[in-house]
């Protein structure tokens, strides 16, 4: 009788030792690269768009005051519905704010990261896993319309950590582990309801897949019809029509909500985030992913039909105030991670079709994460995958041959594209001076994303995948190479503190104002908050609460109503582009505008004969507090 031969090496623990050595430094080196690769991917925006306003109402937690004298807090806000701001808070008051909000972000980074890969390994192995969690790292991850949204985006807002606990519910479901996955989900809807409704829907469904049935699509349609009546009929706030005014001013401040202002391309990136999930669903033939995917994709269509609905028929206040067409952030998320998935599953079944179907699928992506392509072409090459993987059968050789010229003249024609994009940006002379060049046009091209993708693939090729320690060391100090020269200013870039530097310089300007009334800086609303504790008196920042108080829309129009002498125009708390077309401002300006006993401060440039305070040497040095007391000669 023969037994299996076992060799002294196979029997040796350090063999054993040595083999899970090596494998630890090679997903040690793989993270440490990628973590390379997003510094350079992902630049720190601070306080940038969304960031001051959840930073503002963390401030408004340690200042009271504010919270019932400023525009945006006011009448109400999303913050009535979050627990973030608090614990966004605390982290304020015993780290400052511009720590506490890089530190937050890093986190929440680092947290996604880590539920993708338990996401990925859940969905294919552990291998694969780090390659898909380093592409869906780099990959810009857009959602809805005209490119505002982002998962992951590279400041701090609540949509951060309610991301990441939402991936974190839908690893735990993957893992069997439901009930702790409602409840981190339960948490997710406490940090930002908006972004966490469609995770909590997918759990749900993925649990229950009967509820994707008929009988309960029907029950969906009643209560929605039901909830149309009541805002028509018996109207009790939220469930309301939005009057044309209130609606109008929506539309003309967050038009990128609404389905009918859509353009082409912004449907044609919901839809080829579906195509890929059903491509991934076709090819695969896991039940898991065939579960998983066709949640997000009943959730996904669900807050688009909602969307549209609300868009041309029924502007109940609730639907357009709950966004439902961010509920395909799961749908962008997971065509993401189920891409790679999909590759691999046909480029291993070795057949010549599957693969080529296979290429042309990655292909139909490079326009939407490679350039601003005005041109919907993803989502009908994404269809004809679909429809190719499932006639695959009856595809002859002569067929084959065509399929395969056809999606290598396709890829060819992208990637040369790309190729040429590259090379214009590598031959640019432009430099902020921030960095040196070589970094500034490594970053450039890496913005492509087909580049960075590409090179992810090379980095865990190199290490996880070779298993070799060679190449692992190779890897690992080319990584520490090029970290030298991008450290430092990515240190200065996530921990600059521009305006925690500049409190103190403010002191005098702080203590002339009376805090209860507003204060008029065109040119940096966050610094009416974070340097003068006091209220603003109008942005486009603020205007962004009047979707979820009709009070708060008509105070708004009121208010650029009043600085329309100064402005110019009454679409000033609407249009970025608008609040930075600021008219000149004089005496007589001045004057009417100040006439709103809600006003009483106004900063700028401009010199007038008048009372002031000057602003301190540097960023602000040119900038001047006018008091609207002085024009009544009640000047401090």
């Amino acid at each position: 009788m023969s037994h299996p031969t076992i060799t002294a090496s196979a029997r040796s623990p350090w063999s054993v030792l040595e083999r899970q050595t090596s494998a630890l430094f090679a997903c040690v080196t793989l993270a440490a690269s990628y973590v390379l690769i997003w510094t350079i991917r992902k630049y720190y925006g601070g306080l940038d768009d969304d960031a001051q306003l959840y930073a503002f109402q963390a401030i408004a937690r340690l200042n009271p005051g504010l919270a019932t004298t400023d525009l945006f807090l006011k009448f109400g806000s999303q913050d009535n519905y979050t627990i973030f701001t608090g614990v966004f808070a605390w982290f304020i008051k015993h780290l400052g704010l511009a720590s506490a909000a890089a530190l937050l972000t890093i986190i929440s980074h680092a947290w996604s990261a880590i539920a993708t890969w338990f996401i990925a390994n859940h969905l294919t192995s552990r291998k694969y896993a780090w390659l898909i969690t380093g592409i869906v790292l780099v990959v810009p991850g857009e959602y809805g319309a005209f490119g505002v949204f982002q998962y992951s985006e590279t400041f701090f807002t609540a949509r951060l950590p309610a991301e990441a606990l939402t991936l974190t519910a839908i690893a735990l479901a993957l893992a069997s582990r439901f009930g702790l996955a409602l409840l981190v989900a339960a948490l997710a809807l406490l940090t930002h309801p908006l972004m966490a409704m469609p995770g909590l829907l997918v759990l749900l469904l993925y649990r229950f897949p009967f509820l994707l049935g008929p009988r309960y699509l029907l029950l969906g349609c009643v209560a929605f019809a039901a909830i149309i009546a009541v805002a028509k009929f018996f109207p009790h706030p939220p469930i309301v029509m939005m009057d044309s005014e209130w609606l109008a001013m929506v539309r003309a401040r967050s038009f990128f909500m609404f389905a009918d202002e859509w353009r082409a391309v912004d449907w044609d990136l919901s839809l080829l985030a579906f195509l890929t999930i059903l491509f991934a669903i076709a090819s695969t033939g896991s039940l898991t992913i065939r579960r998983l995917g066709l949640s997000s994709i009943a959730v996904g269509v669900t807050g688009l039909a909602l969307t549209t609905i609300s868009s041309f028929a029924a502007p109940v206040a609730l639907l357009i105030q709950g966004q439902p067409w961010r509920w395909t952030w799961i749908c962008a998320y997971l065509a993401v991670a189920m891409l790679p998935i999909a590759v691999i599953s046909c480029w291993q079944s070795r057949d010549t079709a599957r693969r080529a179907i296979a290429l042309l699928l990655c292909t139909a992506w490079i326009p939407t994460v490679s350039w601003a392509s005005s041109i919907p072409i993803g989502s009908p090459l994404a269809a004809l995958c679909i429809l190719l993987i499932w006639q695959r059968q009856r595809l002859d050789a002569q067929y084959v041959k065509y399929l395969v010229a056809f999606s290598l003249c396709v890829a060819a024609t992208m990637l040369a594209s790309v190729l040429a994009s590259a090379l214009t940006l590598a031959q640019l002379e432009f430099t902020t001076n921030k960095e040196p060049l070589l970094i500034e046009r490594i970053r450039d091209v890496i913005d492509l994303t087909l580049p960075a993708v590409a090179l992810t693939w090379a980095l865990w090729f190199a290490t996880v995948q070779s298993r070799r320690l060679l190449s692992t060391l190779f890897t690992c100090m080319i990584t520490i190479a090029l970290f030298a020269p991008i450290a430092p200013r990515a240190y200065r870039n996530w921990t600059i503190q521009a305006y925690e530097t500049g409190y103190a310089a403010f002191t005098d300007w702080r203590r002339a104002l009376d805090h209860k009334r507003s204060v008029f800086w065109p040119d940096d609303t966050p610094a009416v908050w974070l340097l003068l504790d006091s209220p603003a008196y109008l942005s486009t920042s603020q205007s962004a609460g009047i979707v979820f108080s009709r009070q708060t829309a008509s105070e708004v129009a009121r208010r650029a109503a009043v600085l329309e002498p100064v402005t110019g125009h009454k679409g000033f708390a609407f249009d970025k582009e608008n609040h930075d077309k600021i008219g000149t401002l004089t005496i007589q300006s001045l004057k009417a505008i100040c006439s709103d006993p809600e006003l009483g401060y106004v900063v700028s440039q401009r010199d007038l004969p008048l009372p002031h305070l000057q602003g301190p040497p540097g960023r602000w040095g040119g900038q001047r507090l006018y008091f609207c007391d002085s024009l009544t000669n009640n000047a401090p």
